[in-house]
């Protein structure tokens, strides 16, 4: 899946269409302490610029061995490969250890979204948003599905986001349609900080 989803940005870059590509990654493949060469592998062989790739971590999988997933992730991200953590906030928590994980950015769950009209929430997400800053981290909310949840995701300093007011998840055929769509209602639509999810299977 890796390879294919290498080579489909790949093909959305010949279109002009310069954008990265997740992946998500499973604990299995850390566990075969084999992911720093598997990674290798596909970038040499696709040509993908490592800059274009992301992989994606989620907070449960510090459980496994979190010295391990460490060294891995320092290799991983030697590459030039970016790794973010997937729905942050909704597992083990691994706030304590953010300082010692290597990552770029966290992504907070739509469970954050969804309820920005209460205080409490804003508060949270402006407390994990500072402590980025503090660690050079990028925030990118997920789940944002209208205009009010972006102007509260900008008064609390979060810039990027995803979610359904952008576009829901398409296969790659669908991804240059949908671009057309934005470029022609741009005026109208605030344009999208990433590109949908491209389904790699």
């Amino acid at each position: 899946m890796l390879e294919k989803a290498c080579r489909q940005c790949l093909e959305l870059q010949k279109k002009g269409i310069c954008q990265p590509v997740s992946v998500n990654l499973s604990i299995r493949l850390f566990k075969g302490d084999n992911l720093y060469d598997i990674i290798q592998t596909v970038l040499s062989a696709t040509g993908l610029d490592p800059q274009y790739l992301e992989l994606e971590i989620t907070e449960s999988m510090i459980l496994y061995d979190l010295n391990d997933i460490v060294r891995q992730l320092h290799q991983i991200r030697a590459l030039g490969v970016r790794v973010s953590m997937d729905d942050f906030g909704t597992g083990y928590s691994s706030i304590g250890l953010l300082d010692r994980i290597p990552i770029d950015a966290l992504k907070l769950d739509r469970l954050f979204t969804s309820d920005l009209h209460t205080p409490s929430k804003r508060a949270i997400i402006n407390a994990i948003v500072l402590m980025a800053e503090s660690l050079k981290l990028d925030v990118i909310a997920e789940g944002v599905e209208n205009e009010q949840h972006i102007d509260f995701l900008r008064q609390l300093g979060c810039t990027v986001m995803q979610g359904y007011y952008y576009g829901r998840p398409m296969n790659v055929s669908e991804i240059e349609t949908w671009l057309e769509s934005m470029e022609q209602f741009g005026e109208n639509k605030e344009p999208p900080k990433r590109l949908p999810r491209a389904e790699s299977g």
